[in-house]
């Protein structure tokens, strides 16, 4: 049990508080009678969640660093007469620190967090439940902030959990879950192999006969197409095989990309000519040629000055040109390298069909487009009888699932239901006790017939918490002070009553206790903290006032 909280931040009178010290059954942090707020009742509430392995007092307090600044918790488990002593502090979420006696000097060990709430489960007796401690805990711990305090869904260890989670914890809890997790798996793994033949047509993932008809039609239509298949064969070469087609159609293939390749070399030998041409430019050849020009046409102005200087003009250019020609004529070569390689390549691979008959386009693809449909009716009517086959394994499974969840959750409800009965009828309250309906896995409901006040809400979730407490390994439940405002005092004197015989640890925080007289004695016997206003507050002041 959680025997000991201590941190030099607890302030009272400007003075460090003593160790706050707890015990089995009932305790109770109270305020006085003024009723304040923001003392810091919830507070410590967050902190005893902390020393649990919560995070909650980290996350959802951020008020309390921000003003008091980082701190470190101390706290002391009790284990078969044996105590354990911890710190966690503020800055170290994810660390808790074990020392080797109560003056906490001495490190014995450092642990992560998992590793230290994984020691608390073996140590209330929760590791063969297969559910981690915060699992079991946290929907117990119903404080304010961490909102698991509504009275609808007590099941609900946050806010948006969904209720099956609830429900499972609860069957692992009680340990009625058995080899539950491997009926689920197997069901699972069914519905999964029905759900992907159903995705089959609702996504186009695949060919599917929708029904009997369809797939007796698919059947006729098989036989037609694989009779001119046959004929197609023979009609083309007696004996035709598959292979001998598909060789056929490489074979063609093969021929198609030679004279694509060519195609290209073509062109690209035309490149390299042009290319060859630009470079190879002769300035006295040139010359040479004008001065024959002007030999033939004796009687034509030729000015050899001006055409020498237009060529001069190409000269300069060419010269700047000279290098990005030679590179392209470099990648032009290359290409037709690679293209050699290539038809060299084909040419390889062709002499290995030589033997393979010639069949013109138009057959082959006939032949393509029987094979492809006969391939997509036989798809269509195998995943038929595979559809077929895993509806009919569904039924069986579903059924078989469904009334082993009925099965679990009727024992549940039933055991549940009883207990609170039990409970109720202590309360000598005259009142109809609330009830626990399971719905399957899919969520659940708990109520009282014929009343829906919120003071007989609040009652029924201690109720339930007690009901769980006395019958499983839970170690402990928290109630904040909003669980008791609109329950009738003589209905939470009786359930103080029940807190304070429990063997196990009940921890509460509770208002203006001096108007109650007839609880004030149980309070104080089970009081391990009075706060009041500052300097009573938990931390020695209240950050929330206008400082004078």
């Amino acid at each position: 049990m959680l025997k000991q909280i201590s941190c030099d931040k607890f302030l009272v009178n400007n003075q460090v508080r003593e160790p706050i010290t707890f015990h089995k059954g009932l305790n109770a942090v109270i305020g006085d009678s003024d009723s304040h707020n923001s003392i810091g009742k919830s507070t410590l509430l967050m902190i005893i969640d902390f020393c649990f392995g919560g995070e909650d007092y980290i996350d959802k307090e951020p008020d309390v660093v921000a003003n008091v600044g980082e701190h470190t918790i101390k706290f002391v488990f009790e284990f078969d007469g044996i105590d354990y002593f911890f710190s966690r502090s503020t800055d170290e979420r994810d660390i808790v620190y074990q020392y080797t006696d109560d003056k906490f000097n001495k490190i014995k060990k450092t642990l992560s967090l998992d590793a230290f709430k994984r020691g608390l489960l073996k140590h209330y007796g929760l590791d063969s439940t297969g559910l981690t401690f915060r699992a079991v805990v946290g929907r117990f711990f119903r404080i304010y902030n961490r909102n698991t305090h509504n009275e609808l869904r007590p099941l609900n260890a946050t806010v948006r959990e969904d209720d099956k989670s609830g429900i499972e914890t609860m069957l692992k809890l009680f340990d009625m879950y058995g080899n539950f997790d491997e009926e689920s798996a197997l069901f699972q793994e069914i519905l999964q192999r029905k759900q992907s033949y159903d995705n089959l047509k609702r996504f186009n993932l695949g060919f599917i006969a929708e029904n009997e008809t369809v797939y007796q039609e698919n059947l006729k239509e098989l036989e037609i197409l694989e009779k001119e298949l046959a004929r197609l064969r023979d009609d083309n070469k007696k004996g035709l095989s598959d292979s001998e087609v598909i060789n056929a159609e490489l074979k063609n293939t093969l021929k198609k990309q030679r004279r694509k390749l060519r195609s290209q070399r073509r062109l690209y030998e035309n490149k390299l000519h042009d290319i060859t041409i630009d470079s190879e430019y002769d300035e006295t050849k040139t010359t040479r040629e004008f001065n024959r020009l002007k030999e033939f046409f004796p009687n034509i102005d030729i000015d050899i000055d001006k055409l020498k200087k237009v060529e001069k003009f190409h000269r300069d250019v060419l010269s700047i040109l000279s290098k990005e020609l030679k590179e392209d004529k470099l990648e032009t070569l290359e290409m037709i390298q690679i293209i050699d390689e290539q038809l060299e390549l084909i040419d390889e691979q062709l002499k290995e069909y030589e033997s393979t008959p010639d069949l013109s386009d138009a057959i082959l693809e006939r032949f393509a487009e029987l094979n492809r449909k006969i391939k997509e009716l036989r798809e269509a009517n195998k995943n038929f009888l595979g559809r077929k086959k895993a509806n009919e394994e569904y039924t069986i499974a579903n059924q078989k699932h469904t009334s082993s969840v009925y099965s679990l959750t009727s024992r549940l409800s039933t055991l549940l239901n009883n207990k609170i009965k039990v409970l109720n009828e202590s309360l000598n309250t005259n009142t109809l006790p609330p009830e626990f309906i399971i719905n399957g896995l899919k969520s659940y409901s708990y109520a009282t017939r014929n009343d829906t006040g919120t003071g007989t809400r609040f009652k029924s979730v201690a109720l339930f918490d007690l009901a769980v407490l006395q019958n499983t390994n839970l170690p402990a439940f928290i109630h904040d002070s909003i669980m008791f405002t609109n329950i009738e005092k003589p209905t939470y004197k009786r359930l103080l009553e029940l807190y304070e015989n429990e063997e196990k640890q009940i921890f509460i925080a509770f208002d203006h206790y001096d108007e109650n007289g007839d609880i004030k004695p149980i309070l104080l016997r089970n009081m391990v903290l009075a706060l009041s206003d500052e300097p009573f507050a938990l931390f020695g002041n209240q950050w929330n006032k206008i400082k004078k």
